[in-house]
């Protein structure tokens, strides 16, 4: 890939581009029409469009990185022993995982075919989640003057929760938590950096008024492990003296003056002692997690099909069973990552996903810690990408979700700009 300069209105053309390419893939609010009774998901388009493009240029540049083929071949296993609990979600996903696996590929071959820039591609990311952000706040100003725009769960949890350009507020939260992450590491080259700060404050407003336990979470632990492995003892301890003579009474501060329902969002213990206080959504998780596990044990070796968690959860017999009556956490990925890892496609399946966690993570670290000081930002970011989807999988397997395959996308090609730097360099 030759190092070409840009003119400028061609740059902006491109990030414009980039703006309502990721604006596409990772907003899942709003579908395509086709025809009259017929929609599908913009991200579906964009993958056949993808597709189309490749065949068109006849173009393949592989991504050196097969553990994403292995990972959709170990979800065969189930169907060579039989095992199959529900073939219709299991055919779900089989597709979806395949278009998933494409779109990788394809989008990798279409940014470098591009040359897009990385700064342009991490600024799109930026301002789409500003203007997520942004949206998700002023939903909230809206509904505290009786106006409803995009805002649920007040009435089961007692705190509103904002949706956005998504379908769920979970979303929401975990993509504006991730752009949290991005602003972070704004660098001076920017188009964004004079306005770094009201950036990452709007983000850091929108992610806790979100009241997104896992996202906030999420961020938390991706920084303290930034901080950990690739800061030095100096640097940590400066910021660690400030966090307490600033950060701690600010907490204590905002302790004090939040709404009891807020507080109770937080409070993991009470929440667990009385299900009715967050309509049950530790509880559910917690049935699924149980069912999960028998279930595991049923097949440990060849799984029950990927997508099969998600016909249990609705299964009358089955929510008897595991919840009394009430729900359990659905979804075709189920809970936890490595659990519905093993339920799908038994030990060898979570040996795989565990591999290519792995291979992902220390990559990631690795690049950020060793590659080239003008694109740092970039890695630094996309190591803590990893390790933030990797924690929201934890309490909701959003694995499969658009955005987690533009952040693996953005990883093949940063480090291809990275490798390609080096080579340049010897």
């Amino acid at each position: 890939m030759k190092n070409i300069t840009t003119p400028p209105l061609l740059r902006k053309k491109q990030f414009i581009f980039l703006v309502l390419f990721f604006g596409l893939i990772i907003f899942d609010g709003y579908r395509i029409m086709v025809g009259t009774t017929f929609s599908i998901k913009p991200f579906l388009l964009i993958c056949f469009l993808l597709l189309g493009w490749m065949a068109s240029k006849r173009i393949l540049i592989p991504i050196h990185f097969g553990y994403f083929v292995l990972w959709y071949a170990s979800l065969f296993i189930p169907l060579l022993f039989g095992s199959v609990l529900s073939w219709s979600q299991y055919l779900v996903i089989l597709t979806g995982h395949a278009l998933l696996t494409v779109f990788l590929l394809s989008a990798y071959n279409f940014v470098i075919y591009k040359q897009f820039k990385l700064i342009d591609m991490f600024d799109a990311i930026v301002w789409l989640g500003l203007i997520c952000a942004i949206v998700g706040i002023l939903q909230l100003l809206l509904f505290a003057v009786g106006i409803n725009i995009g805002v649920s769960h007040f009435d089961d949890i007692g705190v509103p929760r904002a949706e956005s350009f998504f379908s769920e507020t979970d979303w929401h939260a975990m993509f504006v938590g991730y752009c949290l992450l991005a602003a972070y590491f704004i660098p001076p080259h920017s188009r964004f950096y004079a306005h770094k700060k009201y950036i990452l404050w709007t983000l850091a407003i929108a992610l806790i008024t979100s009241f997104g336990r896992t996202a906030i979470l999420g961020v938390i632990v991706a920084f303290v492990l930034y901080k950990i492995s690739l800061q030095s003892f100096q640097q940590n301890l400066s910021q660690l003296i400030r966090f307490c003579v600033v950060g701690i009474p600010i907490i204590f501060l905002a302790l004090l003056l939040a709404p009891e329902s807020v507080i109770t969002r937080f409070d993991i213990f009470s929440n667990l002692e009385n299900p009715e206080l967050d309509a049950g959504a530790i509880n559910s998780r917690l049935f699924a997690i149980n069912m999960t596990l028998d279930f595991i044990q049923q097949n440990p070796f060849s799984g029950n099909g990927a997508g099969s968690l998600n016909y249990l959860a609705y299964n009358e017999e089955i929510r008897q069973k595991y919840a009394y009556g009430g729900g359990i956490n659905s979804g075709r990925g189920g809970t936890n990552i490595f659990l519905t890892a093993l339920f799908d496609a038994g030990i060898f399946g979570l040996l795989v996903l565990m591999l290519l966690l792995w291979k992902l993570i220390f990559t990631s670290y690795w690049y950020a810690r060793f590659g080239q000081a003008e694109i740092s930002y970039f890695l630094k970011f996309i190591f803590l990408g990893n390790i933030y989807f990797l924690v929201e999988c934890q309490a909701n397997n959003m694995i499969r979700m658009p955005i987690c395959w533009i952040n693996l996308t953005l990883f093949c090609y940063a480090t291809l700009v990275s490798r390609q730097a080096w080579q340049k360099c010897m």
